[in-house]
């Protein structure tokens, strides 16, 4: 059984892993802001010094390593320069690779052969540079540009994620694996992301890729050093709906390592996924969370809980939730402090080490609640709100930040009125004597009314003050077109076209649209086709399609899902009748 003690660090123990964990990098936030757009690459640089500092074996990253899924060529170009930097070097590698012998489709077109290396725990030579852990075989792919097969495959193994794409005169000391998330996931034809280049430029090693979303079989990748045995599985990120649905229907399994001693392996599980629900949105639960798992790093959520909770009472397994490095959202979440954290390994016994991130840029958020004065006029209620507003701030600056911090904290103003109508003043005209001192001087002010959700409006991405014409968004657009009375039976879910129009918008999968349509007809026409054989006692066409949904209907009753497809084949009986 896995235990959380503390491990003695003695750097000439062999059997002792040191792992450096990190997650939700976002790379390239705001990457075109004068004053913040260097924040999210000076935080990583002092995520991989931190590393090499404490002398980790290798780094581990949870997800959304950048921040968009085609991040700009300065902050690719800089990715690389850091990566190089840090994980480049003449030190041997401090600990094997070992898999069992399995054929796997490689990045940037081969074919890798992976066979076990024979090696023995007292044979200190299998630290230099010229011995290999794995012994390879490579063949250039007829055809590097097709695309993946169907199925599904979550394949972790070394020879996927590392040996086609590594230069062979280029040693990496200090290796860093990455799962991807929902910032920089894989799309279009290849299934292809930011995370697919810096793999075949030879500096990541990216597991936990996925090519289907209705069964996962995730393998591990299986590392030793002495007699510590650890196996990585990773699942990058998949719509919360999705994988949520494959655990209730156990179409998620885990391949435990293929080894005489499993038991013996200490199994990290890295995730990208909502940990809480939201609105509009699922999430995992972490009961789902497979029982011989023994730790489970989650990303995606940027708060950062540093100490180790289990899943559920009497179960071993437990969750680290490291939190992002750098903040992308006004929350009070985002105002604690940002860590990342040092893992050691030694047999089944494990420790964490929270370690705080000096570079961060700090974030402050208050709320004011304006004084009412008898007999003022709104003019003066404005003056005094905006004169209370810049003594917060100034209040704000005084505080001292650490050494290595921004010098412009990021400050926000939340003004929560108790009147139903209230008048504001201009947030741009108010943070103009504050440029150079405040990171974002002409948003520090936002307005709404008090008992309104303190997060609703708290978005980095939400306009410095609400106006009188609300900001509509193209989901708005799209589904107010959606909810239109004369419009034609839909056969296509409303919340399935308003999420292949944001994959289409915001992930650029140009085949979106016309791949949900093309699901939902053929579900509609194989639910219809399901139930052909009540053609032969119903005396016209339509009579069959009403028998086939009701039916149907008596066999997915209480779940949300079906009913909305029995409501699907519904408009689609309406649409022929009409016909």
């Amino acid at each position: 059984m896995a235990t959380d003690n503390p491990i003695p660090n003695h750097h000439e123990d062999t059997s002792i892993f040191r792992i450096l964990i990190a997650t939700d990098i976002h790379l390239g936030f705001k990457h075109q802001d004068p004053v913040r757009g260097h924040d999210s690459m000076g935080t990583f640089e002092e995520v991989l010094q931190l590393a090499r500092e404490h002398r980790a074996d290798f780094v581990l990253l949870g997800g959304d390593l950048f921040h968009e899924n085609r991040p700009p060529r300065a902050v690719m170009h800089g990715c690389l320069q850091l990566l190089k930097k840090y994980c480049v070097g003449e030190e041997p590698k401090t600990f094997q690779v070992i898999d069992t012998e399995r054929d796997e489709a490689g990045p940037c077109g081969t074919d890798v052969a992976v066979s076990t290396a024979s090696f023995s725990e007292s044979d200190t030579s299998l630290t230099t540079n010229k011995t290999k852990a794995l012994l390879l075989s490579t063949s250039s792919s007829p055809d590097p540009l097709t695309p993946p097969a169907s199925g599904f495959s979550v394949s972790s193994s070394f020879a996927q994620t590392t040996t086609s794409s590594k230069p062979s005169n280029m040693n990496i000391s200090m290796p860093v694996f990455s799962i991807h998330g929902n910032h920089d996931e894989p799309t279009g034809p290849l299934n292809l992301s930011a995370m697919d280049i810096v793999e075949c430029a030879g500096l990541v090693h990216y597991f936990g890729k996925t090519t289907s979303v209705s069964e996962i079989e995730v393998k591990p990748v299986l590392l030793k050093k002495g007699t510590t045995q650890l196996a990585l599985y990773g699942i990058g990120s998949i719509r919360s709906d999705k994988l949520h649905q494959m655990y209730v229907t156990n179409k998620v399994t885990m391949e435990p390592p293929q080894q005489d001693n499993a038991e013996d392996w200490f199994n990290i599980l890295v995730l990208h996924q909502n940990r809480v629900q939201r609105a509009h949105q699922t999430h995992v639960k972490e009961s789902f969370i497979h029982d011989f798992i023994d730790l489970a790093i989650w990303g995606h959520e940027h708060e950062s809980l540093m100490k180790p909770t289990p899943v559920a009472e009497g179960r071993k397994t437990k969750i680290l939730q490291p939190g992002s490095t750098i903040a992308t959202q006004f929350k009070q979440s985002e105002t604690k402090q940002k860590h990342a954290a040092l893992l050691t390994v030694c047999g089944r016994e494990f420790h964490l080490e929270p370690l705080r991130l000096e570079t961060v840029r700090k974030m402050f958020i208050v709320d004011l609640i304006p004084r009412l004065m008898h007999g003022e006029t709104e003019d003066d209620e404005v003056n005094r709100l905006m004169q209370d507003c810049q003594n917060k701030v100034e209040k704000l600056l005084e505080r001292q930040r650490g050494p290595g911090q921004p010098h412009e904290p990021l400050i926000r103003i939340k003004v929560q009125h108790e009147k139903f109508f209230y008048k504001t003043f201009s947030a741009t005209r108010f943070g103009t004597p504050f440029v150079g001192r405040v990171a974002n001087p002409h948003n520090i002010v936002v307005f709404g009314r008090k008992g309104s959700d303190p997060e609703s409006d708290l978005s980095d991405l939400a306009q410095p003050h609400k106006s009188e014409f609300p900001m509509l968004t193209l989901e708005d657009l799209l589904l107010k077109e959606l909810q239109k009375e004369d419009l034609p039976p839909q056969i296509v879910l409303k919340k399935k076209v308003l999420a292949a129009m944001r994959d289409y918008v915001h992930l650029e999968k140009s085949g979106a649209i016309s791949t949900i349509v093309k699901e939902q007809l053929e579900s509609v026409q194989k639910k219809i086709k399901s139930s052909e054989h009540l053609l032969s006692t119903t005396e016209s066409l339509m009579d069959w399609i009403d028998e086939a949904i009701r039916t149907h209907r008596e066999g997915i009753e209480g779940t949300t899902a079906c009913a909305e497809e029995a409501t699907v084949i519904q408009a689609v009986a309406h649409a022929a009748s009409a016909g």
